[in-house]
């Protein structure tokens, strides 16, 4: 629990900058014509095709799902031992030796509601695409935001809560991966990282690959800032306090 105490206050430092940068790069996107328009015919599109043909392939969100599960467990340090999809049931995914403890549990835990998996790795190669096609690259991109954001949105409601379900293919009794983590924790949790892997793509179509550094350097300079803010208030705030009572 401690760890998480920890974490909580991490994203109230991290929240304000976060919100900040994420905002303003959103209107540098939307000042982009070039960039914004093939975005929105993607996302159009998108959304009409899950609206009357993706969302009934249900195994398809139940992949993206429990492959993005597989990604972070592989991205930090862990092995895959299992991994089940199935058309109507669900599915699951299981790894060990994943790093960081907790906390790399919960990351891995939290993939699929964080990780816009085709989008950001789509928008890692736009900036490999020759100029005449990223137009419709574009589009691609942002049909699969379309898809993502709705099926995200979908799968958040149906977890956000402390029933037990049986886990596909085992029959075990669990709970969602947000109910085994506790409800307060995995919304803060799912608000910064989402914004965080989406300023990525932003940052990345409007600024391809040379964008990235500066974004971390913002984002540091800005949580050392609403540090210092905070500690200047506190100390103002007792000394204010240990003179009134002299």
């Amino acid at each position: 629990m401690g760890y998480k105490i920890l974490l909580i206050l991490f994203y109230l430092v991290l929240y304000p900058i976060l919100f900040s940068i994420f905002g303003s790069s959103c209107l540098d996107l939307a000042g982009s014509p070039e960039l914004f328009r093939p975005l929105l015919i993607g996302l159009a599109i998108g959304g009409v095709a899950y609206h009357f043909i993706l969302r009934r392939f249900y195994v398809i969100q139940t992949f993206e799902h429990e492959l993005t599960h597989g990604i972070f467990a592989l991205l930090l340090g862990g092995k895959i031992t299992g991994f089940v999809v199935t058309r109507h049931d669900g599915g699951y995914c299981e790894y060990r030796n994943v790093r960081f403890g907790r906390v790399g549990k919960d990351l891995v835990g939290f993939a699929p509601y964080i990780l816009p998996t085709f989008t950001l790795f789509s928008a890692l190669f736009l900036p490999l695409f020759p100029e005449k096609f990223q137009f419709y690259f574009l589009i691609w991109i942002g049909f699969t935001f379309a898809y993502h954001t709705i099926s995200t949105i979908e799968e958040t409601k149906q977890s956000f809560n402390n029933r037990t379900f049986k886990m596909a293919g085992t029959g075990e009794e669990t709970k969602s991966d947000l109910g085994r983590r506790g409800l307060f924790y995995s919304a803060l949790s799912i608000v910064a990282f989402t914004l965080f892997f989406h300023l990525l793509v932003i940052v990345i179509i409007t600024d391809g690959y040379a964008g990235l550094p500066d974004v971390f350097i913002e984002l540091w300079e800005g949580m050392v800032s609403t540090v210092l803010l905070v500690y200047n208030f506190l100390s103002d705030l007792i000394l204010g306090l240990i003179n009134r009572f002299k």
